[in-house]
C-alpha cells in the first residue's frame, strides 16, 4: 500500500517524537486515486497541514504509480461521524424553513456527493476569453482536486486582474450562507458603513441563483448589485453609474469538507476607471472578518449542543431568503 511506504519513509525521516505525536495518529484510508488521512483532532490536523501535508504529498508521488498520480486529502475525526436518518429540515417555502442541519455541513460522505453532483456537472468560472486571444492560448484553472487546462483552438480585453485568497478552515456552504445575508454586516464589517446603507438591502432568491441589491453612499446614488449562480459564482458591480467595474469570481472553493479557498477573482474595467489597488484594502478587510465568522460557525456545527434554527424571511427587506434559496438548490441537487 502507498501510504505504508510513506509512513515508513517519514518514520525514517522525522524525530521519533515527531513521528508518534503528528504521524503515527493518522488513520489512512485509500479509495481509487485518493488517500484520505483522518486525523484524530483538529489540532494533529491543522498542525499536519502547516508542517508535513507538503512532504506527505512528495511522498505519495514517489511511492505511487507516476502513471496513476493519486491525490491526498486532510480530514479531522470531529468531521467523520454518521448521518441521522432526520429530513433537512428545508422546505419551499422560506417563511416555514429551517436552515441545513450541522451533518450536511459536516459528513464526509455529502462532501462527495457535492464534488460529483454539484461541482463536477456545474459551470466554473476559469477566466476571460480575452485571455485566449490566439490559437494554442490556454488557462488553466483547479476544480476541487481536478486540474483543468483550457485552450483555443483553430478557430475584448481583460484590462486588470488580481487574486485574493482567504484559505477559511470552514465548509464552503457556510462561507455561501455567510454572502448570501448581510444582517452581520454593520456589526462585522463597519468599514463598509463608509460605502453602502444596510436599511435598503433586498435579496431574491430563485431555483439556480439569487441576486442581492444595496443602496451607496455615493453622490450618484447607485446601487451595489450582487448575482449568485447556484452553487458558488458570483459576479457584481462597483465603481460609480459612469465608471463601472465588474468583479466575477468563484467564491467558495470547495478545499475538503471542513476547508474553502476563496477561488479566482478577476475585475473587468477600462483602463481609466477605479484604480486595483483602490478596492483592494476594503476586500482585505472584510475577507478577513468574514474568515473570522465562518470559522467560528464551523466550530459551533462540531458542538454536540448545536440546533439549527429557523430561516430569517422577510419578503420586503433584509433577511435569509436568498440563503434559503441557495440551500434548497443544495438539498434538491444531492436529495438529501
Amino acid at each position: 500500500m502507498v501510504w505504508e511506504e510513506c509512513l515508513a519513509r517519514l518514520r525514517a525521516e522525522l524525530a521519533p517524537e515527531q513521528f508518534s505525536t503528528w504521524i503515527s495518529p493518522l488513520e489512512a484510508r485509500q479509495g481509487g486515486s485518493t488517500i484520505r488521512l483522518v486525523a484524530p483532532n483538529e489540532y494533529v490536523g491543522q498542525t499536519v497541514q502547516e508542517q508535513y501535508i507538503g512532504r506527505i504529498e512528495e511522498l505519495v508521488g514517489l511511492c505511487g504509480d507516476p502513471a496513476s498520480p493519486m491525490s491526498v486529502e486532510l480530514w479531522e475525526q470531529t468531521l467523520v461521524r454518521c448521518r441521522p436518518a432526520t429530513p433537512t429540515g428545508v422546505t419551499d417555502d422560506p417563511a416555514r424553513s429551517h436552515s441545513l442541519p450541522a451533518w450536511a455541513h459536516l459528513d464526509p460522505d455529502v462532501y462527495e456527493r457535492e464534488k460529483h453532483e454539484l461541482f463536477y456537472k456545474s459551470w466554473t468560472y476559469a477566466g476571460w476569453v480575452g485571455d485566449l486571444r490566439t490559437p494554442g492560448g490556454y488557462i488553466t484553472a483547479e476544480l476541487l482536486d481536478q486540474s483543468v487546462i483550457i485552450m483555443r483552438g483553430r478557430g475584448g480585453t481583460l484590462q486588470q486582474r488580481y487574486d485574493e485568497y482567504f484559505p477559511i478552515r470552514a465548509n464552503w456552504k457556510i462561507v455561501m450562507d455567510n454572502f448570501l445575508e448581510c444582517y452581520h454586516c454593520p456589526p462585522a464589517h463597519p468599514g463598509s458603513l463608509r460605502d453602502l446603507t444596510f436599511e435598503d438591502l433586498t435579496y431574491t432568491g430563485h431555483d439556480l441563483w439569487a441576486k442581492q441589491m444595496s443602496g451607496t453612499r455615493r453622490a450618484d446614488g447607485d446601487q451595489q448589485m450582487f448575482w449568485t449562480l447556484f452553487p458558488s459564482f458570483v459576479f457584481w458591480n462597483s465603481g460609480t453609474r459612469e465608471k463601472q467595474s465588474i468583479h466575477a469570481m468563484n467564491f467558495g472553493a470547495p478545499e475538503g469538507p471542513a476547508r474553502t479557498g476563496a477561488g479566482r477573482m478577476d475585475v473587468y474595467r477600462l483602463p481609466e476607471e477605479l484604480d486595483t489597488e483602490e478596492w483592494r484594502p476594503d476586500w482585505g478587510d472584510i475577507g478577513g472578518e468574514d474568515k473570522s465568522l465562518c470559522e467560528s460557525v464551523q466550530k459551533g456545527l462540531a458542538s454536540l449542543g448545536y440546533d439549527r434554527g429557523r430561516v430569517i424571511y422577510n419578503p420586503d427587506g433584509n433577511s435569509e431568503g436568498a440563503m434559503h434559496a441557495f440551500q434548497r438548490f443544495v438539498v434538491r441537487t444531492l436529495g438529501i
